[in-house]
């Protein structure tokens, strides 16, 4: 047992070596063929190659983040995050690359168009963890909807979570390979022509940050019927307003008058003041925090400490 955790160990230290050893000279590669492609737009053969390094930068990075959160060293942070206008701002991202291909793309929201819905929807995420589950369901979903076909991103709401979910018309997935689907290195193409081979490392990779962040994954799909894959998310609460300035000082007649004076500026919006370190801490652990100023002498400590 203790010699197999010693191999794993050596495994994933490898696994985060290469790949940064691999990563440097990509990023270094990229440069000159962006900058050869913008000379030389018409040559095949640079387009070939800068489209492959890119993709190969990207299974590289992924792999990285999936060692890191395999190895417990990528601790996600949640937030309040309004799921309905992330959707929008992957839609605006996403639907010119659909437009290039032919592909008709909706977006709903409990089953209606965005634009009818206006009041947010809470879910506990990290944002970049969100982007990544998201933007990959949706560059699957491209990759294997035809011209002419649909693509739709929406979510609904269910009981105390919320379903984000994309689905295609593309050729579907059979019973089997929907088992193979999220795991590490698995490769499920069932056309003649292999024409979308992968690493399988995008759908690993989602499936761990989705659970990271308490919810689940799945794909509801039948060959020549497209596929839906889906994320559930935990509902949150509202986030909290952000602070402007929270104003830490120790004498109630310095408060006020430091904070009438930042509030006179009319530079700032909201102005929050607390006059111990403690106040203060509880603050900036519940809400975002644009700027804090802070008096030497506070309740309970000093302002050097604090800012510290």
């Amino acid at each position: 047992s203790a010699q197999l955790k010693v191999i794993d160990q050596e495994k994933t230290h490898f696994f985060q070596n290469i790949s940064h050893e691999l990563r440097t000279p990509l990023t270094l590669m990229l440069n000159p063929l962006e900058d050869a492609s913008g000379d030389y737009g018409q040559d095949e053969r640079i387009t070939v190659a800068l489209r492959n390094s890119k993709r190969l930068l990207r299974l590289v990075n992924q792999l990285l983040d999936f060692q890191k959160l395999d190895a417990g060293k990528k601790e996600l942070v949640l937030v309040p995050i309004d799921l309905r206008a992330f959707i929008e701002m992957c839609a605006d991202y996403f639907e010119s690359a659909c437009a290039a291909k032919g592909v008709n793309f909706l977006v709903s929201c409990d089953g209606q168009l965005l634009e009818s819905m206006t009041q947010p929807i809470w879910v506990n995420a990290e944002l970049d963890a969100l982007e990544k589950v998201t933007f990959n369901f949706l560059s699957n979903a491209l990759k294997y909807t035809p011209h002419g076909g649909d693509i739709e991103l929406g979510m609904f709401r269910v009981g105390d979570h919320v379903r984000l979910f994309v689905a295609d018309t593309g050729p579907g997935i059979s019973e089997e390979g929907q088992t193979k689907l999220f795991e590490v290195f698995s490769q499920v193409d069932e056309t003649t022509t292999r024409a979308h081979e992968g690493t399988g490392l995008g759908l690993a990779l989602v499936k761990s940050l989705v659970e990271e962040m308490g919810g689940q994954v799945g794909v509801e799909s039948a060959p020549g019927e497209g596929s839906s894959f889906w994320a559930d998310l935990p509902m949150g609460e509202a986030a909290k307003p952000l602070i402007d300035v929270l104003l830490v000082e120790g004498g109630e007649a310095s408060l006020a008058s430091v904070g009438a004076a930042i509030e006179a500026s009319g530079r700032v919006g909201l102005v929050v003041t607390a006059t111990s370190e403690e106040e203060a801490l509880g603050f900036l652990e519940e809400q975002p925090v644009r700027c804090v100023v802070a008096d030497h002498q506070i309740g309970g400590g000093d302002g050097l400490s604090l800012l510290e």
